[in-house]
């Protein structure tokens, strides 16, 4: 079965957090098992965003932010190209989970189109999901 990365635990990577350890872990175990591990388009936006946003708070410098970002990719992730049924699914979910914004929702909808698991640290996400009956979201 596939899995759905979601951006937090690629940042985690490269920026210590409380979950780092479990997030190489899992990832580790996803990649010597060879589970096929997708993302969104908007992945690798939010990761660059992410890393950017340490280098301006002094927790990267500019030079790991692009290690950084060159390990994360070479994990193999494969993105899904958007699609219409992705976004209206996104726009859904979002309506469904009470969210403003749809980002986090497109990764739910990539997920749910293929009934594949969405991994993330966003445990407000896995609340909301589970409140929604959302069954396929696991937060590390």
């Amino acid at each position: 079965m596939p899995v759905v990365l979601d951006a937090n635990l690629a940042v985690s990577l490269v920026i210590p957090t409380p979950y780092s350890a479990a997030a190489a872990a899992k990832i580790s175990e996803w990649r010597r098992d060879g589970v096929e591990l997708l993302v969104p388009a908007l992945w690798e936006y939010e990761l660059t965003s992410a890393l950017r946003k340490g280098v301006s708070a002094g927790v990267l410098s500019l030079q790991e932010a692009e290690l950084g970002l060159e390990q994360v990719v070479a994990l193999g992730v494969e993105s899904a190209a958007p699609t219409l049924e992705l976004h209206v699914a996104a726009l859904r979910l979002a309506g469904e989970l009470g969210h403003f914004v749809a980002y986090d929702t497109a990764y739910l909808a990539l997920a749910e189109s293929l009934g594949a698991q969405l991994w993330t640290a966003d445990q407000r996400l896995g609340r909301d999901a589970a409140r929604c009956g959302l069954t396929f979201v696991r937060c590390v």
